[in-house]
């Protein structure tokens, strides 16, 4: 039984470890905001320089209207993440000493990159 919680625990934080990254950055996210033409959260920074780079969409290219390229501010995601970072943080130090499991090798959720 106490095996089962911590697989639960772990597939959370393995969830949570991808949910917290910027899909452009691929780090966690310290200033998270949503792209209103997408509805999904990147880094502030990045999604910035990319809009003015280029004005697409970054995940599918598509050219955003003025209107879709407006960002908000996502305090309640930025909250979860700061109350998930201790066991991010954790679950990386364990993977850097332990090396990855198996599935964690699968999915690349062992290179926890913190700011």
């Amino acid at each position: 039984m106490a095996a089962n919680k911590v697989d639960h625990v772990a597939n959370a934080i393995n969830v949570m470890n991808g949910l917290s990254r910027c899909p452009l950055t691929n780090r966690v996210m310290r200033d998270p905001v949503i792209l209103i033409g997408t509805g999904c959260n990147f880094e502030r920074d990045a999604i910035t320089a990319h809009l003015r780079h280029s004005g697409t969409d970054p995940m599918t290219g598509r050219q955003l209207t003025l209107d879709e390229q407006r960002l908000v501010q996502n305090p309640a995601f930025l909250a979860m993440i700061q109350e998930w970072l201790p066991g991010l943080m954790d679950h990386a130090a364990v993977a850097a000493t332990n090396g990855p499991t198996e599935q964690e090798d699968n999915n690349n959720s062992d290179n926890l990159i913190i700011e």
